[in-house]
């Protein structure tokens, strides 16, 4: 199923980034879902669950997730929540941005004590096969 659809690369990038920067997650999950509204999503959910030693702010005491929709970009989660916040890196950035936003987020969360965002580390750097994916999301965006 993987080979399927045109982000799996990038998730497992976005994998191995992670385990190289000893944030692997639980589960990494590169999928495909359809909205509400009719309009399909491809996602790529990287998830912690509750006592992963990468989390040691308290907000994660449910765990916590870093998914990547391909409309939307990359967004922090509590996984029982579903609060979120978006991440400021671009929409195809590099593994290791993601990975860097992981790395700080497991340690000092979304929020602070008075409900302030967290700075979380930047990025504009790109994945270096940004270009590639960004035509294969636009042909699969065609696909009936």
């Amino acid at each position: 199923m993987l080979a399927q659809v045109p982000h799996a690369a990038y998730g497992e990038a976005v994998h191995a980034a992670l385990a190289a920067a000893e944030v692997a997650p639980d589960g990494t999950s590169i999928t495909t879902e359809l909205t509400a509204t009719g309009s399909r999503n491809l996602l790529i959910t990287c998830t912690w669950l509750k006592g992963d030693p990468a989390l040691g702010a308290g907000e994660w005491h449910r765990g916590m997730r870093i998914v990547w929709r391909h409309a939307h970009g990359w967004f922090l989660e509590d996984p029982t929540t579903l609060l979120s916040r978006s991440v400021p890196v671009p929409l195809l950035a590099a593994p290791e941005a993601v990975a860097d936003v992981a790395a700080e987020a497991g340690t000092h969360g979304m929020y602070d004590d008075l409900d302030r965002p967290v700075d979380l580390p930047g990025s504009d750097e790109q994945w270096d096969q940004a270009r590639a994916l960004d035509k294969a999301l636009a042909d699969w965006e065609d696909l009936p």
